[in-house]
């Protein structure tokens, strides 16, 4: 029987440096030792305790890529405390959570088309009274399915949202897998993309019958906003797709307290979802890029091979040197929510009910115009994340006050409170278990101070608010009809194959094809060779593969010289961009 009050793989860390005498491993620093002076006397302040701890694959600890000891136990009671059947720990951010289960997903369908097309090619030369050989069967099949990244069709598809972290499109990269682009709802009031629809996933579902390897959603958003994943769950299984959720923002869903809607978001596993990544440092406590990959009890029924799948892919995109005090982290962030003398589920309640304070506050007694995100369930929109809290600041043409969210941004940070993703229209706060009533006390003066003073809006503002006019017009684009000459692999049925994103090719082919370097004035119609995004969120509009239209990359530029952060691009200032040859 498990028990949650354990924590195994601290346990063994703290006996393994204990025991170490005489430390001929690595790292280098040999347990603080020969610490950089800088490090330890700055940062650490001569406490070296962290340092003793930083071991490597010791016979005692176990090892992350076959475990069967002190990692085991603590993947184990993590499965058990997320409701899920199996589970690993992944040091590599949720990044590689995410491309290990596309990767898996892909192997596995190619797998099953090789097979029923080996199988129908020795039915077909069996009553033709044909020989040959299997092996030459298996290499026409995989010549027709595109494995390697050559071929024709029929090639593995995922579909998945525009709005999708560029994880999802460096994991198409590397499985070779065909985008289905489906937009998400958008809210008109305050200009900001929501959740997928539940039917519109499903038509696109239909419309890719036979040739879908995943289906990806991405709940919560950056804003906290849940998707309808039951709904989304039930098409999958009818389609006998598997359904991985991106819910990096989510894993302390499983831990919240009933609540009233909208903030009545229940974890993906428990709705319905085959894999799910959690970035458990974001909302659980771990250190920052430790998360947690799990496979649901159905989906590892129904498809035995997919533990191992998994496993194997994660080999390919995790460290083979992990951190152990990344992994100890993970059982830890664990045991405070799930061990019964912990208080982790009572700090998570707190840091909802003072996300619900500060809410409440903004909203009866409005701040210079700036007021709380509100949204009811509707299309895109199950529930909402209660310890996420999106302050709109020009949102509302009556309440609009002078500055832009990353002006606001700017005069918070002046004051020492720092956002998790300021916007030209708004500036989103995460709370979390580690949120106190000071924090948001903080906050709520900081904005009162911002809201009255008479802030005149900066240059830079007014170049983002006439960024904000592209983009407005982009995002209107994306919610016209398809058009119906558009082949349904390459729709999502909601505009979702932009005018500015034609597909050409699959990113996996325009990674490894011949590129040049073109003005940015040239590189319209070109076929572009970079994945380039604003970041955080880290949403592209520019996908390796698809064509550069002339309002994307005008929305670019706007967001380059309004000082926005552009990710992802070769050359920062985006004078030059990559395309294909």
């Amino acid at each position: 029987m498990l028990v949650q009050s354990r924590a195994p793989l601290i346990e063994a860390l703290v006996m393994a440096s204990a025991a170490v005498k005489a430390p001929f491993f690595f790292p280098g620093h040999k347990m603080g030792e020969g610490a950089p002076l800088v490090l330890r006397r700055d940062l650490l302040k001569g406490d070296m305790s962290a340092l003793r701890h930083d071991l490597p694959e010791l016979p005692e600890l176990d090892n992350l890529f076959a475990p069967e000891g002190a990692i085991a136990d603590a993947q184990r009671l993590a499965a058990e405390a997320f409701g899920a059947k199996r589970s690993w720990f992944l040091v590599n951010g949720s990044t590689c959570g995410v491309i290990a289960a596309v990767l898996a997903c892909v192997q596995l369908w190619i797998g099953a088309r090789i097979r029923e097309a080996a199988c129908l090619a020795r039915v077909s030369e069996e009553d033709c009274g044909g020989g040959g050989g299997g092996g030459g069967a298996s290499a026409n099949v995989d010549h027709r399915l595109g494995v390697g990244g050559v071929g024709g069709e029929p090639r593995p598809r995922v579909l998945l949202p525009r709005n999708v972290h560029r994880s999802a499109v460096h994991a198409l990269v590397m499985a070779g897998a065909e985008p289905v682009w489906v937009v998400p709802e958008y809210d008109e009031a305050s200009g900001l993309t929501l959740g997928l629809s539940a039917s519109k996933v499903a038509q696109a579902i239909k419309a890719n019958e036979g040739s879908l390897a995943a289906v990806m959603l991405v709940s919560p958003t950056y804003h906290g906003v849940i998707s309808d994943v039951a709904a989304i769950a039930r098409s999958c299984r009818d389609a006998g797709v598997p359904l991985i959720v991106d819910e990096a923002h989510g894993a302390h869903l499983h831990f919240l307290e009933p609540s009233e809607p909208p903030f009545n978001g229940r974890p993906a596993l428990s709705q319905g979802a085959d894999i799910v990544v959690h970035s458990i440092h974001k909302t659980l406590g771990s250190l920052t890029q430790s998360a947690i990959l799990h496979a649901s009890e159905t989906a590892l029924t129904r498809t035995p091979q997919l533990g191992s799948a998994l496993s194997e892919a994660l080999g390919l995109v995790q460290s083979s040197s992990p951190s152990y005090l990344l992994l100890a982290s993970l059982d830890a962030a664990r045991w405070q929510m799930a061990a019964p003398e912990a208080r982790g589920r009572r700090w998570l309640a707190h840091a909802s009910r003072l996300a619900s304070s500060v809410r409440n506050e903004l909203r009866t007694r409005p701040v210079g115009g700036m007021y709380p995100l509100e949204l009811v369930k509707r299309e895109g929109v199950a529930a909402v994340d209660p310890v996420r809290l999106t302050v709109m600041v020009r949102g509302g043409s009556a309440k609009e006050t002078l500055l832009d969210g990353f002006e606001v941004d700017e005069a918070l940070i002046e004051r020492g409170v720092y956002a998790e993703l300021p916007e030209l229209d708004s500036i989103t706060f995460a709370f979390s278990a580690g949120s106190r009533r000071r924090h948001s006390r903080r906050l709520v003066n900081a904005l009162r101070e911002i809201g009255g003073d008479a802030c005149m809006p900066s240059e830079a503002g007014d170049r983002r608010r006439t960024a904000a006019a592209a983009a407005a017009l982009r995002l209107a684009a994306l919610t016209e009809e398809p058009d119906p000459d558009q082949a349904p692999a390459s729709s999502s049925l909601s505009g979702a194959d932009l005018e500015s994103g034609k597909r050409a090719c699959t990113p996996r082919e325009a990674f490894f094809r011949a590129r040049k370097s073109v003005s940015a004035e040239a590189a319209v119609g070109e076929i572009s060779a970079e994945l380039v995004c604003p970041y955080p969120p880290g949403i592209p509009l520019l996908v390796p593969g698809e064509r550069i239209g002339a309002d994307a990359l005008a929305e670019l530029l706007a967001l380059r010289d309004a000082g926005c952060t552009i990710s992802g691009a070769s050359d920062a200032d985006l004078d030059t961009i990559w395309v294909l040859a």
